[in-house]
């Protein structure tokens, strides 16, 4: 018996040698199933979190009645969820995260006499599909958050505005770009309307449509939006716990766009130092902002002080978001861009090729993120005199970017004169 219950702890489950308590048993079990109960978790407790706030909502004299509905609905949904991530239940097969949030999606229906609590929710499950880089999944769920708000609310309110934006965040991520600023107009008049000027909602409508105008190449017109965020909030965001993204950090995007390296250096070393204090080290702010920090020091010549910070940056996104997140791709894209100018081709090319791959994972095909990979790629490969290799590769790229870009954008312009250099070197000037 005493080996029996050495094996069972080593797998962290219960040993027959010590009561079979319900905490005890119950610790056990969360041990050996971690992330999907997390995750399981997480649902329930947004539940009971979004039933509580709405609650200040209601008139005292109901309040007790209804909270006391909404906590049996979010209590079978919690034993549901626990169901859904015990072996036991599913017969042996454990749910990793994507399945779990996915399920919680699926039983919001179950919510359907509590239409606020619903939205919010699905807003909350489609903010951790964004988080798993998992954008195709997030949106359906964001479309139907938002159609509900838009149901409940014929003004303005806080909360369709915060729909709106998510909505418009998920069309820029999938090049639509017409979409993405019309609801972010939308989003930001809302919120100027319902709040004071310089409220950190209104700042994240600014960063928000600040976003839309660089993916769409108008880099002119989303400088000035930066920069009125900026006017806002010069010294960053004051609450320690805002997740709002820092509009210097957006700013400092938009400048590197335009190749203003010292400039844009200017704006994202306060804003990362306060992204640090304010989110944690690991945050995907951070993250990116220390990759456009790596990019602005390879602008100015400064490689091995951007060897440093990019290499921090794809270090913490291997970790924290993982392999098969597109933003980790976006990482070793840049990477793969530095150890190009250093001279190393044969390790900017392997980069570039990763890079690339784990985009072709994990976004849908022909995603205009593709476009800047797939340029590098044939710039790498043909400084290497590999021209031949090179020109299915920088074709699909103008090809993504024709369809999925403004005809003016600078990743299409990019990939355009990389085709016109491969041809040259292959001899087809015409």
């Amino acid at each position: 018996q005493l080996l029996d219950d050495l094996e069972r702890y080593r797998q962290r489950r219960p040993i027959s040698a010590r009561p079979a308590t319900l905490g005890y048993r119950t610790r056990s079990f969360v041990g050996r199933h971690r992330l999907s109960v997390a995750a399981a978790t997480l649902i329930a407790l947004l539940m009971v979190g979004v039933g509580v706030s709405l609650a200040f909502e209601r008139a005292a004299a109901a309040r007790a009645a209804l909270e006391a509905d909404r906590a049996g609905e979010a209590t079978e949904l919690l034993a549901q969820l626990f169901d859904a991530s015990d072996p036991r239940q599913t017969r042996g097969r454990l749910m990793g995260a994507p399945e779990v949030l996915e399920w919680g999606e699926r039983r919001v229906a179950s919510l359907d006499r509590y239409p606020e609590m619903q939205a919010q929710v699905l807003t909350r499950i489609g903010e951790a599909y964004v988080g798993l880089g998992l954008y195709d999944r997030a949106r359906p769920v964001a479309e139907r958050s938002l159609a509900i708000r838009r149901g409940l609310y014929a003004g303005d309110h806080p909360e369709l505005a915060s729909g709106l934006w998510w909505m418009a965040l998920l069309h820029t991520d999938q090049a639509e770009f017409d979409d993405a600023e019309r609801l972010f107009r939308e989003s930001l008049a809302m919120r100027r309307r319902l709040l004071a000027p310089a409220d950190p909602q209104v700042l994240e409508g600014l960063v928000g449509l600040g976003l839309a105008l660089v993916r769409r190449g108008e880099l002119r017109q989303a400088e000035l939006t930066f920069r009125e965020a900026v006017a806002l909030a010069p010294d960053g965001l004051g609450d320690g716990r805002s997740s709002v993204p820092d509009p210097r950090l957006g700013l400092a995007w938009v400048l590197m766009e335009q190749g203003r390296f010292e400039e844009a250096e200017v704006y994202l070393r306060p804003g990362i130092a306060a992204a640090r204090t304010r989110l944690g080290q690991d945050h995907p702010f951070v993250i990116n902002s220390l990759n456009n920090l790596g990019r602005a020091l390879q602008g100015q010549g400064r490689l091995a002080e951007a060897e440093t910070v990019l290499g921090e940056a794809v270090e913490k996104s291997q970790r924290v978001q993982g392999e098969g997140h597109p933003r980790f791709g976006v990482q070793l894209q840049h990477y793969a861009g530095l150890r190009l100018e250093q001279g190393d081709l044969s390790g900017a090319e392997a980069l570039a090729r990763r890079a690339l791959d784990v985009q072709r994972r994990s976004l849908s095909p022909g995603h205009f993120w593709t476009v800047p990979s797939l340029t590098l790629l044939g710039r790498i490969l043909t400084e290497s005199g590999r021209a031949a290799e090179v020109e299915p590769l920088l074709r699909e790229a103008v090809a993504i970017g024709e369809r999925a870009l403004p005809p003016a954008h600078h990743d299409l312009a990019r990939a355009r004169s990389e085709l016109g250099t491969c041809l040259a070197a292959l001899g087809r000037t015409q």
